[in-house]
């Protein structure tokens, strides 16, 4: 092994954010925010293969947040678990090697409502349990380790496009509606030189059930929504456009945008 070189000292300097969204300070308290980095969405793929950084921040007051936690199945290892509201992202995170997942800080139902935990994997169809509700500093549990949350195999396709001009800094989600509610279930973010994305897509059916407090919570595909996803894509200055895709039997290619 080489001897280590010398150490060295890297600065970096970031914009300022601006933290839109709405907290309360009661007279003579203090109030801590966690500031969660959404690493996915916040490194953006260039054209000579190196990358950039486009940061995604949420803000979470911690003095009125709690968390939601659960297991997918053994196999399931290393799935990505979203807890959403309406379609939206508010943080996630990957289960681990026993299958565990544990998503916080979340701020509480009573004061934002209830969340949506969506579960993504490859090879694997989309899990959603829906309505989930948070307390201050008290777990909700959505599956346990021996009745943990277990998903079907899914053939996987692509939905692939461009997003030009490349100065408008495109993510595009994919979105699934089921019974009139929509659901992120992955996002790209355009390439920053070519405006080139892919969404890998599970063509089965999701699963979805709704928190009602008893576990299991049971889970039954959504036969209609097959395959069936909306790409949006979204420019940094906050335009916004969509196309339907269908996936259920084959890749869908030039699902393309102009902004």
């Amino acid at each position: 092994m080489p001897a280590p070189g010398p150490l060295r000292t890297v600065r970096a300097s970031f914009p300022a954010y601006k933290i839109i969204r709405p907290f309360t300070v009661q007279p003579n308290t203090l109030v801590d925010l966690v500031l969660d980095f959404n690493a996915c969405k916040s490194i953006v793929q260039k054209g000579n293969s190196s990358y950039g950084l486009k940061p995604v921040v949420t803000a979470t007051p911690t003095v009125v947040s709690g968390t939601i936690s659960g297991y997918v199945a053994p196999a399931e290892a290393g799935a990505t678990v979203y807890a959403e509201q309406n379609g939206h992202v508010i943080t996630g995170t990957v289960a681990d090697s026993n299958g565990q997942f544990v998503l916080t800080p979340l701020e509480q139902s009573s004061t934002n409502g209830n969340y949506d935990v969506v579960i993504v994997q490859n090879n694997v169809a989309t899990g959603i349990v829906r309505s989930v509700p948070v307390v201050v500093n008290t777990p909700t549990v959505v599956a346990t380790s021996s009745a943990p949350i277990a998903l079907p195999a899914s053939v996987m396709h692509v939905a692939s496009g461009t997003v030009l001009p490349v100065s408008a800094q495109a993510i595009v989600r994919a979105l699934q509606s089921i019974s009139g509610l929509n659901y992120e279930i992955t996002s790209a973010n355009a390439n920053l030189d070519t405006g080139n994305y892919a969404l890998n897509l599970p063509a089965a059916a999701p699963l979805t059930g709704t928190y009602t407090g008893s576990l299991p919570v049971a889970l039954s595909p959504a036969a209609s929504a097959a395959g069936q996803y909306t790409a949006e894509a979204d420019s940094v200055s906050g335009a916004t456009q969509s196309s339907a895709v269908n996936v259920s039997t084959t890749d869908q290619a030039n699902v393309n945008f102009s902004f």
